[in-house]
């Protein structure tokens, strides 16, 4: 009995961890005016790749995502920028204990994706992570996002 409550215990303080980390993920699309960004796209991108590399702590990918983000902005026809994005919310949402942040990701992922295919329609990048993240919402919920999906997941 108490080691079930030791893994209780366990998860609720991790769930609370990776929600206080991720704090500035899901805070980011809260802001209605953004300031104008004083990196350079290239030096954000450099920055998100390296925390990218060390994305078993969702921390990390969390704080990818968001200067990923600030990289977009920077640069809104940045192909690269857009399609790291992709991947980091795919990171996110395929390994997220939190439902709601992993839908959350997945679902911005798959919007990204679209968004980095309009800009380059020619590189694979945009395709195989919108088929990536499609897939991920397909796989958590079959019946009402995979079979929709099935047809723009294949192409």
């Amino acid at each position: 009995m108490k080691r079930k409550h030791l893994y209780s215990f366990i998860t609720i303080g991790l769930a609370l961890i990776l929600l206080n980390a991720c704090a500035k993920y899901n805070s980011a699309e809260s802001g209605s005016s953004e300031p104008v960004e004083t990196v350079s796209a290239t030096d954000l991108i450099n920055q998100a790749d390296a925390l990218y590399r060390r994305r078993e702590d969702l921390a990390n990918a969390c704080e990818s995502i968001v200067l990923l983000k600030r990289a977009r902005a920077a640069d809104s026809g940045n192909f690269e920028a857009s399609w790291k994005l992709v991947q980091a919310d795919y990171s996110l949402g395929k390994f997220s204990p939190d439902a709601k942040e992993s839908d959350k990701a997945l679902a911005d992922g798959i919007n990204a994706a679209r968004a980095a295919i309009r800009l380059n329609p020619n590189k694979p990048d945009g395709h195989f992570w919108l088929g990536a993240n499609l897939g991920g919402e397909a796989e958590k919920s079959p019946f009402t996002k995979g079979i929709p999906a099935v047809g723009e997941i294949r192409d």
